[in-house]
């Protein structure tokens, strides 16, 4: 039993850097999974501050967003999620949000190798966050995290930091350039003692509008803590009419695809997309409530 509580521990040590607020790796929206999770310069609903706060000040007359997800994937693998965001006339833009993200099945060994039961992970994520238009088409935003993740018996507990600015750079076209820095503070402790510190990343993105607005491209570059190569995401969508969309996308090496159905005030999206796991693939639904 000694070592198989020195595995465990080893993967304690270790989830703090590369488990824990993973959860928000991935793209908080079936819209935005559908292409790809590019969507740091484009995304403007009630998700939007898990992505890029700034995009928050972009949410034009709209008062009140509320919004849901729930992705289904293999291997006992769940994420789901609920956010809301308001306006205000003068003070910005403001949003919470809650992602939870479990896996289950995970198998345990003793120390002869022999499987003695299973355990299961789960991360949850409570984010709090802020947009702005402090100079004529720049927007900036803020998000504060309280983060937990609980492996294997073993539970961890902290906080981090993101924040993210957009730029509208050329007057008449709808051009939209972001910058993002995700967990740029932060830390998470585990009942065990040990301490760590979230994977910071950093962003790019850009997204572009044609054809009266039925139109949108997007691309995200990023480059995450002490993992090898940069990211990189693309979209596109489509909406043909103004109650139907669809869209494909490019992430990280895998094909993703989608379509939404919007009947105001209400939206409803779609994606099928390959897990970012690379075991198989996963389907994702959105809801979203605009008023």
């Amino acid at each position: 039993m000694k070592l198989q509580m020195a595995l465990v521990m080893l993967a304690v040590a270790s989830a703090g850097r590369a488990a824990v607020g993973g959860a928000l790796e991935d793209s908080p929206s079936a819209r935005w999974a559908g292409m790809g999770g590019a969507a740091r310069a484009a995304a403007t609903d009630a998700h939007a501050g898990l992505l890029n706060p700034a995009n928050l000040a972009a949410q034009g007359p709209v008062t009140w967003q509320v919004a849901s997800r729930l992705s289904l994937a293999t291997l006992d693998r769940t994420t789901g999620s609920l956010a809301a965001s308001f306006q205000s006339d003068r003070s910005g833009t403001y949003a919470v949000a809650w992602v939870h993200r479990a896996t289950a099945g995970l198998e345990r060994v003793d120390d002869q190798g022999n499987l003695s039961g299973t355990e299961s992970s789960s991360e949850d994520a409570l984010a709090v966050s802020g947009g702005w238009a402090p100079l004529y088409r720049v927007r900036a935003g803020i998000t504060a995290k309280l983060l937990h993740h609980a492996l294997m018996g073993y539970a961890g507990t902290g906080g981090a930091v993101d924040a993210g600015v957009t730029l509208l750079p050329w007057l008449g076209t709808d051009l939209v350039l972001a910058l993002t820095g995700e967990n740029l503070a932060g830390a998470v402790h585990w009942d065990t003692g040990a301490a760590d510190v979230p994977a910071r990343a950093l962003a790019v993105g850009a997204g572009w509008r044609t054809w009266r607005e039925r139109i949108l491209v997007t691309a995200d570059a990023v480059q995450r803590q002490a993992r090898a190569g940069v990211e990189l995401h693309g979209g596109a969508e489509v909406w043909p009419v103004p109650m139907a969309a669809v869209r494909a996308g490019w992430d990280n090496g895998r094909l993703a695809a989608g379509a939404s159905y919007r009947l105001k005030p209400y939206e409803f999206d779609y994606a099928f997309a390959f897990d970012p796991d690379r075991l198989n693939s996963r389907h994702e639904v959105s809801f979203q409530l605009v008023f």
